[in-house]
Protein backbone atom coordinates (compact mmCIF):
# COMPACT_ATOMS: atom_id res chain seq x y z
CA UNK A 1 0.00 0.00 0.00
CA UNK A 2 1.37 3.40 -1.12
CA UNK A 3 2.32 6.51 1.58
CA UNK A 4 0.49 9.01 1.90
CA UNK A 5 4.10 11.48 1.20
CA UNK A 6 3.47 8.79 -2.53
CA UNK A 7 0.32 9.50 -2.93
CA UNK A 8 1.14 13.58 -2.38
CA UNK A 9 3.51 13.18 -5.08
CA UNK A 10 1.75 11.24 -7.17
CA UNK A 11 -0.72 13.99 -7.50
CA UNK A 12 1.45 16.81 -7.67
CA UNK A 13 3.01 15.16 -10.40
CA UNK A 14 -0.30 14.70 -12.08
CA UNK A 15 -1.59 18.45 -11.46
CA UNK A 16 1.47 19.68 -12.72
CA UNK A 17 1.52 17.45 -16.03
CA UNK A 18 -2.51 18.51 -15.75
CA UNK A 19 -0.93 22.52 -15.80
CA UNK A 20 1.42 22.20 -18.55
CA UNK A 21 -1.38 20.50 -20.80
CA UNK A 22 -3.54 23.56 -20.32
CA UNK A 23 -0.58 25.53 -21.28
CA UNK A 24 0.02 24.02 -24.56
CA UNK A 25 -3.49 24.09 -25.42
CA UNK A 26 -3.52 27.63 -25.08
CA UNK A 27 -0.65 28.02 -26.90
CA UNK A 28 -2.27 25.71 -29.36
CA UNK A 29 -5.17 27.60 -29.67
CA UNK A 30 -3.43 31.10 -30.15
CA UNK A 31 -1.28 29.77 -32.87
CA UNK A 32 -4.77 28.36 -34.50
CA UNK A 33 -5.90 31.72 -34.24
CA UNK A 34 -3.34 33.66 -35.56
CA UNK A 35 -2.80 31.61 -38.20
CA UNK A 36 -6.61 31.61 -39.11
CA UNK A 37 -6.58 35.37 -38.21
CA UNK A 38 -3.44 35.30 -41.50
CA UNK A 39 -5.61 33.40 -43.46
CA UNK A 40 -8.42 36.07 -43.54
CA UNK A 41 -5.84 38.80 -44.51
CA UNK A 42 -4.31 36.65 -47.16
CA UNK A 43 -8.44 35.41 -48.42
CA UNK A 44 -8.84 39.52 -48.21
CA UNK A 45 -5.79 40.40 -50.22
CA UNK A 46 -6.86 37.82 -53.00
CA UNK A 47 -9.93 39.33 -53.08
CA UNK A 48 -8.05 42.68 -53.98
CA UNK A 49 -8.00 45.01 -50.83
CA UNK A 50 -5.02 47.16 -50.27
CA UNK A 51 -3.17 46.83 -46.63
CA UNK A 52 -5.20 49.17 -44.93
CA UNK A 53 -8.94 48.00 -46.39
CA UNK A 54 -7.45 44.29 -45.02
CA UNK A 55 -6.69 45.61 -41.30
CA UNK A 56 -10.06 47.35 -41.45
CA UNK A 57 -12.50 44.81 -42.62
CA UNK A 58 -10.38 41.61 -41.21
CA UNK A 59 -12.83 42.09 -38.14
CA UNK A 60 -15.80 41.75 -40.20
CA UNK A 61 -15.20 38.54 -40.68
CA UNK A 62 -16.67 36.28 -38.16
CA UNK A 63 -16.82 32.89 -39.96
CA UNK A 64 -14.99 29.42 -38.39
CA UNK A 65 -14.12 27.78 -40.99
CA UNK A 66 -12.48 28.44 -44.28
CA UNK A 67 -15.74 28.31 -46.24
CA UNK A 68 -17.60 30.37 -44.24
CA UNK A 69 -14.81 33.13 -44.55
CA UNK A 70 -14.41 32.49 -48.22
CA UNK A 71 -18.48 33.11 -48.53
CA UNK A 72 -18.40 36.67 -46.21
CA UNK A 73 -15.10 37.83 -48.29
CA UNK A 74 -17.43 37.27 -51.08
CA UNK A 75 -20.39 39.06 -49.46
CA UNK A 76 -18.05 42.02 -48.68
CA UNK A 77 -16.77 42.60 -52.15
CA UNK A 78 -20.31 42.89 -53.33
CA UNK A 79 -21.45 45.04 -50.55
CA UNK A 80 -17.60 46.99 -50.22
CA UNK A 81 -16.13 46.70 -53.89
CA UNK A 82 -11.83 47.01 -53.71
CA UNK A 83 -10.19 50.29 -54.04
CA UNK A 84 -9.17 50.23 -57.66
CA UNK A 85 -6.05 51.71 -57.99
CA UNK A 86 -6.67 52.88 -61.29
CA UNK A 87 -8.78 55.45 -62.96
CA UNK A 88 -12.08 54.79 -64.92
CA UNK A 89 -11.72 55.19 -68.74
CA UNK A 90 -14.17 57.20 -70.33
CA UNK A 91 -16.81 55.81 -72.45
CA UNK A 92 -16.54 57.98 -75.31
CA UNK A 93 -12.53 58.35 -75.18
CA UNK A 94 -11.91 56.04 -77.34
CA UNK A 95 -8.52 55.37 -79.15
CA UNK A 96 -7.34 57.69 -81.71
CA UNK A 97 -4.86 56.62 -84.68
CA UNK A 98 -1.84 58.14 -84.79
CA UNK A 99 -1.14 61.01 -87.75
CA UNK A 100 0.61 59.39 -90.83
CA UNK A 101 3.82 60.24 -90.74
CA UNK A 102 5.17 61.93 -93.41
CA UNK A 103 8.43 61.24 -95.12
CA UNK A 104 11.13 64.01 -96.55
CA UNK A 105 9.87 64.05 -99.97
CA UNK A 106 6.35 65.07 -99.16
CA UNK A 107 8.60 67.78 -96.61
CA UNK A 108 9.99 68.73 -99.50
CA UNK A 109 7.06 69.37 -101.62
CA UNK A 110 4.78 71.38 -99.03
CA UNK A 111 7.52 73.64 -98.43
CA UNK A 112 8.61 74.25 -101.97
CA UNK A 113 4.62 74.60 -102.44
CA UNK A 114 4.73 77.46 -99.53
CA UNK A 115 7.49 79.33 -100.61
CA UNK A 116 6.20 79.69 -104.60
CA UNK A 117 2.74 80.72 -103.20
CA UNK A 118 4.22 83.55 -100.70
CA UNK A 119 6.42 84.86 -104.02
CA UNK A 120 9.36 83.54 -102.21
CA UNK A 121 10.62 81.44 -105.30
CA UNK A 122 10.06 81.38 -108.86
CA UNK A 123 8.38 78.58 -109.96
CA UNK A 124 6.09 77.59 -112.67
CA UNK A 125 2.95 76.08 -112.99
CA UNK A 126 3.88 72.42 -111.42
CA UNK A 127 0.97 69.85 -110.73
CA UNK A 128 1.34 68.40 -107.15
CA UNK A 129 0.42 64.66 -107.05
CA UNK A 130 -1.28 65.37 -103.58
CA UNK A 131 -3.42 68.24 -104.56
Amino acid sequence: MPTEEEINAEVEAQLEAKRQADELKATLNEKQAEAFDKKKESLLAKAGYDAGQVERYKALLKGETEADVKAEVQALQDDLPPKQNYGDPNVGNNAKTPPKKKNHEDKGRENYKRLVQKGKLRGGKRRWKND
